[in-house]
């Protein structure tokens, strides 16, 4: 039981290690190819869509691990709501982006 414990630990760790070499490794690379401004663009590239997906999700995904964590709901009706509730975000983001498209700031 301790070895399997100590062997998961480990390689939990060394993949933590190698994803922060891989980032690293990108940063290093685009910030070589793009220089300040295109890395500037590069990165509000990425950071819109992450915000937007935060703003939207509402807290979602937090909800359904503690109502099914505390039994308060059941699995069926979380899924059903999640998938109805992704459908009218996903609605909303797409109406959100082609709003900002129209006005030219996309």
């Amino acid at each position: 039981m301790r070895y399997r414990f100590i062997r998961q630990v480990s390689f939990t760790f060394l993949a933590q290690v190698g994803i922060t070499v891989f980032i690293l490794a990108k940063g290093i690379i685009t910030a070589r190819i793009l220089l300040p401004a295109g890395q500037g663009i590069y990165s509000l590239a990425l950071l819109f869509p992450g915000v937007l997906g935060l703003v939207l999700s509402g807290g979602l995904g937090l909800a359904n691990v503690y109502y099914l964590g505390s039994r308060r709901a059941d699995l069926t009706a979380l899924f059903s709501l999640s998938t109805w509730s992704g459908f009218i975000m996903a609605g909303m983001g797409g109406g959100m982006a082609y709003l900002l498209y129209l006005t030219g700031g996309l």
